[in-house]
């Protein structure tokens, strides 16, 4: 008898963006355990770098390097889920506003690519337990 082998955790989709007569199709085909690490650090680093920003709010030294920031984290973030041809397609869809893109992105990420990511991490954490028994 042979032993199966499923592989888990891998997201396939289409993001169909529209504005005016523009339009752009984002091919989501996306190996969760493989970006598990790295999607993480990139959330934070957003995090971070808004938290920065509102930091500065009272003053405008260092402003700009922190809007660099969270404009190379948020690519970061983008690059990873979509790849980097089609990140740059999506910034010409958007003329380069940043902010906009995450803002209608975020309702996706949170309803297809966190709850995969959650499952990849719980599902790795339960096989982790049972190969240490």
């Amino acid at each position: 008898m042979a032993y199966t082998i499923n592989r888990k955790a891998h997201v396939v989709d289409e993001i169909h963006l529209e504005d005016n007569g523009k339009e752009l199709t984002v091919k989501v085909d996306l190996q969760v355990e493989r970006i598990m690490r790295d999607y993480n650090a990139a959330w934070a680093k957003i995090g971070q770098a808004q938290q920065k920003i509102k930091d500065l709010r009272t003053t405008t030294d260092g402003m700009a390097e922190a809007e660099a920031a969270l404009g190379e984290a948020i690519m970061t973030l983008f690059a990873l889920l979509f790849g980097k041809e089609q990140v740059t397609a999506i910034m010409d869809f958007y003329d380069g506003a940043y902010l906009e893109m995450l803002a209608d992105f975020v309702p996706y990420i949170s309803e297809k690519i966190v709850p995969a990511v959650q499952r990849a991490q719980t599902d790795l954490m339960a096989k982790y337990k049972r190969w240490t028994r």
